[in-house]
């Protein structure tokens, strides 16, 4: 099967919430306003998706100035060791400020 990787919209806010609650993220993934502000804080956020399913999500920070790291990367449990970590964060680091990044 294929993977495609995408910028997450609000409609994809549930199933990376549970994608959170599958890795035993449960806390950072369980109340759906603190997760949102996660996001919405986020300067930029990739999501793996699979046949429709959410597989694997990543968020960087950034300060617009010469400063960012990578966040967050979690993949599902069982979609983990195919190299999809490593596709979330490679299309992170190609995002503008993280350019300079030597991976």
């Amino acid at each position: 099967m294929s993977v495609t990787y995408r910028a997450i919209e609000t409609r994809d806010y549930e199933d990376v919430r549970r994608l959170f609650v599958a890795v035993g993220w449960k806390e950072r993934g369980e109340d759906a306003e603190r997760f949102e502000r996660m996001i919405r804080g986020s300067t930029r956020t990739i999501a793996a998706y699979e046949s429709g399913r959410v597989i694997g999500f990543a968020r960087a920070l950034f300060d617009d100035a010469s400063n960012g790291h990578i966040s967050t990367v979690v993949v599902a449990p069982d979609c983990q060791g195919r190299g999809i970590g490593r596709g979330l964060v490679t299309r992170l680091a190609r995002f503008r400020l993280l350019r300079s990044v030597r991976l």
